[in-house]
């Protein structure tokens, strides 16, 4: 899938010199992790970092910058040792529509970014757990550290990823908006439900039988 109609999309000229470059580097590694279909970078902040030659202070910030244009989504980590995850938008945003770009230069072979891709080479567990941790992240403004993506990956792990989904449509009603403890504790009050659906009535003690004889 071609890449190409970026440079013509008005892209560089909108994100500047370094978020230019931040995001093809991305698109690199988005390309060698994912052959198919865009999906999920997992990529060291410091690695990333020597990959454009800015500071990680830096790279966070045109990170950041990136997330707000809504060109990618990411989660960082509170630590720079572990990997970050971020996903380029499918279909990115650009000043100048892919429509309108293809009808100036011509092609006719797919676009990567321009929303044309059929699959995603993301595993369903994986797509759950990128949502919960942002879930989270927007929920507390900040970011959230390695122990947290344990608990989230525990959860997926231990329940049905359908009921997940179920409860995740359900937590703007929940009191005080989105937490994964909030999940977890849903996850288990509706397991406990299922359970005592699930037993038999027990005859209660001390009620006589009666004879009808």
């Amino acid at each position: 899938m071609n890449t190409k109609w970026l440079r013509y999309s008005g892209l560089p000229e909108a994100l500047g010199c370094e978020g230019w470059a931040v995001l093809m580097e991305l698109v690199e590694r988005d390309m060698e992790q994912h052959s198919t279909a865009p999906g999920d970078i997992k990529v060291g902040l410091m690695e990333l970092s020597r990959g454009v030659g800015l500071s990680t202070v830096r790279l966070k910030s045109i990170l950041g910058k990136l997330k707000s244009k809504k060109v990618i989504g990411v989660f960082i980590p509170d630590n720079d040792i572990e990997p970050c995850i971020i996903r380029i938008a499918d279909p990115i945003p650009t000043p100048i529509r892919a429509a309108e770009v293809r009808r100036r230069i011509g092609g006719g072979e797919m676009w990567r970014y321009a929303g044309e891709a059929v699959q995603r080479d993301v595993s369903a567990a994986d797509e759950l757990i990128i949502e919960i941790a942002r879930m989270e992240i927007e929920a507390t403004g900040g970011i959230i550290n390695g122990l947290m993506m344990d608990q989230i990956r525990d959860i997926v792990s231990r329940h049905d990823l359908e009921r997940i989904r179920v409860e995740l449509r359900g937590a703007d009603k929940w009191e005080g908006g989105f937490r994964i403890w909030k999940l977890v504790k849903q996850l288990t009050i509706d397991n406990g439900k299922l359970t005592i659906k699930n037993q038999r009535p027990q005859a209660k003690r001390g009620n006589k039988r009666r004879n009808w004889g």
